[in-house]
């Protein structure tokens, strides 16, 4: 099973093979945030949304979009009440329309998992820019923010290039400041157009496991960094990390929790820059 496992957590289309196989939350880890749910006009399925609130007052907030796992496995809030902690509003939202599996699915269950696998893994940004616009919508008008930032791990990353574009910020001029995305992947679109489209300041965090146009150098830093409204575009390497070394890494691993802590505080100096 623990081979299956593995084949199966890293058998996605934004996971290259011998990425870090998809982890259940830690059971230990007590979240300091809370759970809520927001209700879409549109009545579509109420978005389910994990909310860590800073120490104190702050007008400043980060949206997260998770990994391929789903936004409640792994590290993903642990990494949102820490940066929290930093003096952000920090919401994690489940940008899926049903769990994803943890497990690999035996082969006579398969078929009847893999439509809800398929519709998770290519669902369209118009489904997911109402979520995340339901989400800003909250943190602006319930918390006070003026300022947001987005953070992406993996499968994430599309939803934080989609909403660096254009479009999206000229339809949210004082919500959407800033973005900064972990790792970058692409959904059914045409990839360099999405990255063409981003208007707002960027960070990649790469591994060698990440195509090398995304990779510092590469052709997307190259895009990136001749817009002028762009000077500051960061593009950093971890060559010695696995694809999904931040949410999913094995941290007792002191290799691993050192390019873990130095992912989160170039993070954390990136955010602080812009927001």
């Amino acid at each position: 099973m623990g081979n299956a496992f593995q084949r199966w957590s890293t058998a996605t289309p934004c996971c290259p093979p011998g990425s870090e196989p998809i982890k259940p939350a830690a059971s230990d880890y007590e979240p300091r945030g809370k759970t809520i749910t927001l209700s879409r006009q549109d009545g579509g399925k109420p978005i389910t949304v994990y909310l860590s609130p800073p120490p104190k007052p702050s007008s400043a907030a980060v949206l997260v979009a998770h990994d391929i796992g789903g936004p409640f496995t792994g590290r993903h809030k642990e990494v949102c009440d820490q940066l929290a902690e930093q003096g952000y509003w920090v919401a994690l939202p489940d940008l899926f329309k049903a769990p994803m599996p943890l497990v690999f699915p035996p082969w006579f269950r398969f078929p009847y998992l893999f439509p809800t696998i398929y519709r998770n893994m290519t669902r369209p940004w118009k489904e997911m820019e109402q979520d995340v616009s339901k989400v800003i919508e909250h943190l602006v008008e319930s918390e006070k923010v003026e300022r947001i930032g987005l953070l992406g791990f993996c499968y994430g990353a599309f939803t934080v290039f989609k909403a660096g574009g254009e479009k999206f910020t000229k339809a949210h001029p004082e919500k959407q400041k800033n973005k900064k995305p972990m790792f970058v992947t692409s959904q059914s679109e045409d990839k360099w157009e999405i990255v063409k489209s981003v208007c707002v300041p960027q960070m990649v965090l790469a591994t060698n496991w990440e195509p090398a146009d995304w990779r510092p150098g590469g052709k997307v830093e190259s895009i990136l960094k001749q817009k002028e409204e762009l000077p500051d575009c960061r593009f950093e390497g971890f060559p010695n990390q696995k694809h999904g070394f931040f949410i999913r890494g094995d941290i007792q691993k002191e290799e691993v929790k050192k390019d873990v802590d130095r992912a989160f505080q170039l993070t954390l100096e990136f955010f602080h820059q812009y927001l």
